[in-house]
């Protein structure tokens, strides 16, 4: 059930390659509308134009994808309302059995519905199935809404910061932290 009281199942499933344009198109939604204000506007608008690259891109991962990385859809009312992404932490101070959640994004309407608490539960229960230890994710600093929702569910700011520089803007991250 969702927080609001809805009764609308939410599903959780792997991805497939049907799903890149479907995804790209809620990742570049996701930024423009979590980031803003956190980003330059020119950049977010900027995105938009990125959609055939993205979908390339996601499709690629999902038909090929590395060893350990695993791609997730949340379904509800019929649609896709959020996907998340984990791999294997490439982190230059992580252990074999370090993971990393690459990607966890909302389509804006789906966010105070339950879905990103559903959808992350069972990706970081994904992890803990494959045996590994402990789990990191990078955020932006800037990004309080996110940082409140991962502390909520037990992840804490480890030390780690890194700034990632990219055509139109500069991300300032944290990353977080959570043993199993």
């Amino acid at each position: 059930m969702s927080q609001n009281g809805d009764t609308t199942p939410i599903i959780i499933r792997p991805a497939t390659p049907d799903d890149a344009h479907n995804i790209a198109e809620l990742h570049i939604r996701s930024w423009q509308w979590a980031y803003r204000n956190q980003l330059p506007d020119e950049y977010l608008q900027r995105i938009a134009s990125k959609l055939d690259a993205r979908t390339t891109a996601h499709y690629n991962a999902l038909a090929h994808p590395s060893a350990h990385q695993r791609r997730w859809i949340a379904e509800y009312n019929n649609a896709i309302a959020g996907f998340a992404c984990t791999n294997i932490s490439h982190d230059p101070d992580a252990t074999p059995e370090t993971a990393q959640v690459e990607a966890l994004y909302l389509a804006p309407e789906a966010v105070g519905k339950g879905i990103g608490r559903a959808l992350f539960s069972y990706t970081v229960d994904d992890l803990r199935r494959h045996g590994y230890v402990q789990a990191t994710l990078w955020v932006l600093k800037t990004n309080q809404r996110a940082r409140k929702f991962y502390e909520s569910a037990g992840w804490l700011p480890d030390g780690q910061v890194k700034v990632e520089e990219r055509p139109g803007a500069i991300l300032h991250e944290v990353r977080y932290h959570m043993m199993f």
